[in-house]
């Protein structure tokens, strides 16, 4: 008898309830994905590069997490099992990973969705060996939680058409979900901008030409109506300046907007701004602060309209614009965009 043939006869011994043995179809799944995303939250100080030509050379590289190692680990224990078992690896292991950069790029925390999943999933698995009424020692416990997904995937490939219909549910679910997570709009705080409008005496009139006319008691009172007034106009190009300036466009808008990403942080817009900032004269950092509130107060009350990794706006976005801009004013992405294609390297 083959070694994993042993192991899985074992696993039986203690899943013959029908309803432990459904408990366990659910549960494992859970548990090996919400495992694999706690791991994946523990980052390593190795980079591994991948031959991909970039705006920046010819190299994609990346971080590697425990949660990728974990996967891959696991690729190899599986191969030494059988090839089923790896292929059934590999599979999970993808969905795995996609599921992971999803939760990462949605407003969702992947350590605490993970955490929870993990805790509910081994809940749910302790439920159903109370109903077994036979439960494996701990030592074992250990061991069976590298050979339940093989127990699983040998149920599966006994009946040939419900393993392609797994497959298919899953991989279809899996993009179906990731495809959610990536454009999860953030459920953005804005209270503090909300307590801040009530302060500025301000009136918006519009004339005949839907021309605004900030009529406004202090300069602030005025810059707050200028930014509301100018978010009625033109939200959109107000919301990608922002994300321009943070470094963030590509998040959103894709890869061609890479270019301006790698733009902010050659030029290190943020470096020291948070103390820069404070150095500026408080008059100042009031109009700033006014302006802001006023892009924040629309932005409460549009919700709709909201894109990710922006809100709500701070002060030192105006300053980081004016840092990001006036490079531009004397052409210096023209000369970067020379200088990459002296060196054979594309911008776009």
């Amino acid at each position: 008898m083959r070694k994993l043939d042993r192991l899985i006869a074992r696993y039986e011994e203690f899943h013959q309830d029908e309803t432990n043995r459904l408990v366990h179809f659910i549960c494992v799944p859970l548990i090996a994905l919400s495992l694999v995303g706690l791991l994946w939250c523990i980052k390593t100080p190795i980079v591994v590069g991948i031959p991909i030509p970039t705006m920046t050379g010819t190299e994609l590289s990346f971080t590697l997490n425990a949660g990728a190692l974990f996967i891959g680990l696991a690729s190899v224990y599986y191969l030494f099992l059988s090839l089923g078992s790896l292929l059934g690896m590999l599979f999970f292991g993808l969905a795995a990973s996609v599921l992971c950069i999803s939760v990462e790029a949605s407003p969702l925390s992947l350590l605490a969705t993970s955490l929870t999943v993990f805790v509910l999933a081994w809940a749910g698995q302790f439920i159903g060996h109370g109903i077994e009424g036979k439960k494996p020692a701990f030592t074992e416990d250990i061991q069976f939680l590298l050979v339940s997904p093989a127990w699983l995937l040998d149920a599966l490939y006994r009946k040939p058409a419900v393993a392609l219909l797994t497959a298919l549910l899953v991989g279809g679910g899996t993009f179906g979900l990731a495809d959610r997570l990536f454009v999860m709009k953030p459920a953005v705080d804005f209270s503090a901008a909300l307590g801040q409008a009530a302060k500025y005496d301000v009136q918006i009139i519009r004339d005949e030409w839907g021309i605004p006319h900030i009529l406004g008691k202090t300069d602030a009172d005025t810059a707050h109506g200028l930014a509301y007034a100018h978010a009625e106009d033109d939200f959109a190009t107000i919301q990608d300046v922002l994300l321009a300036v943070r470094g963030k466009l590509a998040s959103v808008e894709g890869l061609a907007m890479a270019p301006n990403d790698y733009y902010v942080h050659l030029i290190r817009v943020w470096d020291g701004l948070d103390e820069k900032y404070a150095t500026l004269d408080p008059k100042f950092r009031a109009i700033c602060q006014a302006y802001c509130d006023g892009l924040n107060l629309y932005a409460s009350r549009h919700p709709e309209k909201l894109k990710r990794n922006i809100w709500p706006a701070k002060p030192h976005d105006l300053v980081a614009g004016s840092i990001h801009k006036l490079p531009m004013m004397f052409g210096m992405h023209r000369d970067l965009a020379r200088l990459m294609a002296d060196t054979g390297k594309s911008t776009s």
